[in-house]
């Protein structure tokens, strides 16, 4: 059962979260928005990806260890 949540809340941070940062580099960085210059685009685009990836990971951290049984 902890894996199942652990599982459910990885994939919906990851669902929130790309949701998120994808209108966010889109108005910041893409061809829509602009609002950076040159030379901030390529770092916040890592900035964005790293986020993706790690924050859903922390959060199913949180969450296995949370539902952990206390001995």
């Amino acid at each position: 059962m902890r894996l199942l949540l652990t599982i459910g809340a990885y994939l919906g941070s990851l669902a929130l979260v790309a949701i998120v940062m994808f209108f966010a580099m889109i108005v910041l960085v893409g061809p829509h928005g602009g609002l950076l210059s040159a030379a901030f685009e390529k770092p916040l685009l890592v900035l964005g990806w790293v986020t993706v990836l790690l924050l859903p990971a922390w959060v199913a951290y949180k969450i296995w260890y949370r539902l952990t049984p206390k001995a």
